[in-house]
């Protein structure tokens, strides 16, 4: 049986000098599958099958995320220094 794990965290982020620079978010997911669910992806070949791409206005650029099979088997993180991009993932 498939189990998604999902961790949202933040930190604070410090200068040079000690002085506070703001807030880094992180989002984490993975998932655990059985041998059954692993054999199928092997077999039929998506691994590399794009679960989700976002391209994301972020101050002056944008920014790119993409998550195949493979990241959410292996486990991927993603890390912002803005709330509302880490919202829109």
């Amino acid at each position: 049986m498939m189990k998604l794990i999902i961790r949202r965290n933040q930190a604070d982020v410090k200068g040079l000098f000690g002085g506070h620079k703001g807030v880094r978010f992180s989002l984490y997911a993975q998932v655990q599958i059985s041998d059954e669910e692993k054999a199928l992806i092997d077999r039929y070949k998506v691994g590399d099958y794009i679960l989700a791409e976002y391209e994301l206005p972020f101050r002056e650029k944008k920014v790119r995320f993409h998550w195949s099979v493979n990241d959410l088997i292996k486990g991927k993180q993603e890390e912002t220094d803005d709330i509302g991009t880490l919202l829109e993932l």
